[in-house]
């Protein structure tokens, strides 16, 4: 399944996946298999955090099921973060279980220009500081 796919599905439910890669035609197993991240990762983080579990199949032809006990459980290796960033050297992913959050209610877009990289990271910084709920934020240069 795509991103955009994805995304096509959520619509009418009032919640999304917050991963923004920026390419709507990535594949979702090939996001978690690349540990994508993108402009919402301040807020909601990449791939490693929004997997809850996942199906994969190793070079043995096994097929493993992650993150099958309580999720406050420390017993045992945590293959799902272990899996997320492999880049299919371990196993490839089959399946995913995904973290959605629901649509704010309401969503502000800002643009601002600095003469300096170290002001426009210091006023990133602050404004997290304040309490502002900062969801997006990119950095771009000429």
């Amino acid at each position: 399944m795509t991103l955009d796919q994805l995304r096509s599905e959520l619509r009418a439910t009032g919640l999304f996946f917050a991963v923004d890669p920026g390419a709507g035609q990535a594949t979702l197993g090939g996001m978690a298999a690349t540990r994508a991240s993108g402009t919402t990762t301040l807020r909601y983080g990449s791939m490693r955090e929004n997997v809850i579990s996942m199906t994969a199949v190793l070079a043995s032809g096994e097929i493993i099921r992650t993150a099958r006990r309580a999720r406050k459980s420390s017993a045992g290796y945590d293959l799902t973060r272990l899996l997320i960033g492999s880049e299919g050297t371990l196993a490839v992913i089959t399946e995913l279980t995904l973290r959605l959050h629901g649509i704010p209610e309401t969503i502000v877009a800002a643009v601002a220009g600095f003469s300096t990289l170290e002001g426009a990271c210091r006023t990133a910084i602050q404004a997290i500081q304040s309490g502002l709920c900062v969801a997006r934020v990119e950095l771009l240069d000429e």
